[in-house]
């Protein structure tokens, strides 16, 4: 299988299948729509609500992605602390790591399918059908005022996903955590080699003792050992990008609670967010610093 395709699985597939899982058993818990604004869109959104690939809008979609990534991460943490401590090899763990995604996915989709199957008694007009909503909701939206903010913030991503793929900044950090993610990628191992000699250094000691508990490096290989990509170009290539395109749909939304839905306010408050990180890179503690300088 191509790398490219693997990435599209890795990146897109998994994360959404898994994510649209979570999403609806919430809504099946809850009894409400977690994106409706107001208990008038929960009622709507009853005769509107999505299928599995058809999100009923653009909020819907960004989270089955972000609460897919979520997912990834925990899983991985989860597994990857016990398995360190067991002296386990980092083929075990993505094995099992794949495992768990794999069967998230699959719930995913046989949730889905029993969800549409049940609501199939309801018949779905072209006026409140998931695709026509939320295809005449973006047409809506490009063709009003809101599109000056919405390119505005187009155009701010896209200035730091390029500074991002262009002008990489490497530090200190690279000979510790991005050398753990090789050692596991290269040579089967987790979190048991020092970072600084290669050596063997059985159950890490002094700082190195929080990546156990934090085991980042450990994603990192394990991405690059799913997606055939090396750990190395994953961390200074492609996922600064990816994950700053991750990380402003989560700001929209909030601007979308903030002003009561305002399409117009929430884009404009994203790219003053984004805007702003630029200035305040100044400390490595910062989150600008974390999210436009190592967000790796």
């Amino acid at each position: 299988m191509g790398t490219g395709i693997r990435l599209i699985l890795f990146f897109l597939v998994l994360p959404w299948l898994a994510g649209r899982a979570v999403l609806i058993w919430l809504t099946l818990l809850t009894g409400r729509d977690l994106f409706a604004i107001s208990e008038r869109e929960n009622i709507t959104s009853q005769r509107t609500r999505g299928t599995m690939f058809r999100p009923r809008s653009a909020e819907e979609c960004a989270a089955s992605l972000l609460v897919g990534h979520f997912l990834e991460w925990a899983l991985c943490e989860i597994l990857t602390v016990p398995l360190t401590l067991k002296g386990a090899s980092f083929s075990a763990d993505c094995r099992m790591w794949l495992a768990g995604m794999c069967a998230l996915a699959l719930l995913g989709v046989g949730t889905a399918i029993l969800r549409d199957k049940n609501d199939a008694v309801l018949p779905v007009s072209r006026e409140t059908g998931a695709a026509r909503s939320f295809a005449d909701g973006l047409k809506k939206k490009l063709t009003s005022p809101d599109l000056l903010f919405f390119l505005l913030l187009i155009a701010i991503i896209a200035y730091q996903c390029a500074t991002y793929f262009f002008k990489m900044h490497l530090d200190e950090d690279d000979s510790r955590f991005v050398v753990h993610a090789v050692e596991a990628y290269s040579h089967n191992v987790l979190l048991t080699n020092n970072p600084a000699t290669g050596e063997y250094s059985g159950f890490l000691i002094g700082e190195l003792k929080k990546d156990l508990v934090s085991p980042w490096p450990i994603y990192l290989a394990l991405a690059g050992r799913v997606t055939g990509l090396h750990p190395t170009i994953l961390a200074h290539t492609l996922l600064p990008p990816l994950y700053l395109l991750l990380v402003y749909p989560v700001y929209w939304m909030i601007g979308k609670v903030l002003f009561d839905g305002d399409c117009a306010k929430s884009l404009l408050f994203t790219a003053l967010v984004a805007w702003g990180m630029m200035f305040y890179g100044g400390h490595t503690r910062s989150l600008g610093d974390f999210t436009l300088v190592r967000i790796w």
